[in-house]
This record gives C-alpha cells, structure tokens and sequence, in this order.
C-alpha cells in the first residue's frame, strides 16, 4: 500500500492556549501570542512538499520546501521570506 496525498489545505488559527502549552518546550524562544497558518502539501510519507503563509502580529512570513522523514531524523529543506517581521 502506498500512502500519497495531493493538494491538501490546512488553514489554522493558534491562540494563547497553545502558546502556553509550546512554551516549557522552546527554551528562550519567543512566540507571538496566535499564529495564522495557511498551507498547502503533497506528497508520500518519503518526501513531503509544503507552501504557504504564516501571520502573526509579529509579521507574516511565507515558506517553501520539502521534508523527508528518516528512521531517527528528517531532512529539510526549505526557502523562508518575511514581511514586517519583528517585535
């Protein structure tokens, strides 16, 4: 059996709730107060292919790339672009 997918759409709004669950996990790193996401992927579950947009009151930033999962580690790769991003 093959696992693939084409064209999915995730769009998702994270809020404070979230930010207070993530933070213990992230060490000093900063996280804007809610999150917009709006993505779309492809692919197997040996290579997965991602675009799409960010928003936070912080600023948007767009990605594009791909992962692939491996046993004990996953590979990435990835071009990221910001607009008004900062604090």
């Amino acid at each position: 059996m093959k696992s693939c997918w084409k064209d999915i759409r995730v769009n998702s709004t994270i809020g404070s709730d979230f930010k207070e669950i993530i933070t213990p996990f992230v060490g000093g790193f900063s996280i804007p107060d809610e999150l917009t996401i709006l993505a779309f992927s492809s692919g197997t579950l040996k290579k997965i292919t991602a675009n799409g947009k960010i928003n936070t009151n912080w600023g948007s930033v767009q990605f594009d790339g791909e992962a692939t999962p491996k046993a004990d580690n996953t590979g990435l790769d990835a071009t990221l672009s910001g607009e008004n991003v900062g604090r």
